[in-house]
């Protein structure tokens, strides 16, 4: 209904504000870069543009990644992919059921980065400061 779609680069900018570190990595190319080495990517994603529409299933992923979620047994065993982390997050209650192939829009984005900062927060204790 009009909603517009944020880009990769919004999603991995605000992953990094979860984990406070939007001041260690201001650029795209660094911002990916660590995300690509701390494995906060897929594959597919490090080849996409800044300007790429963010899909739901790549969001979970990096989420899943950098809030240390594991997900079920069968994500253990076969390994987190997107529709995997997708059920961890809707567990969680981070975010709502969906299609992975479907778009964030901006207003989705703001709801669930500030649902993964407050169980981010619940899970470091109360501490939503440090890395």
């Amino acid at each position: 209904v009009g909603r517009r779609a944020v880009s990769l680069g919004d999603g991995v900018e605000l992953v990094l504000v979860l984990l406070n570190l939007e001041d260690r990595y201001t650029d795209f190319d660094t911002q990916k870069a660590f995300m690509s080495e701390n494995r906060l990517l897929k594959r597919s994603m490090e080849k996409k543009e800044k300007s790429a529409p963010l899909r739901r299933g790549e969001l979970a992923y990096m989420l899943c990644k950098a809030l240390k979620l594991k997900g079920g047994l069968k994500a253990r065993i076969l390994g987190l992919n997107e529709r995997f982390a997708m059920e961890e997050l809707i567990h969680a209650g981070i975010m709502r059921q969906g299609h992975r192939l479907d778009l964030v829009s901006g207003q989705e984005l703001v709801v669930i980065m500030t649902r993964a900062a407050e169980h981010r927060k619940m899970r470091l204790g109360g501490k939503g400061n440090e890395g």
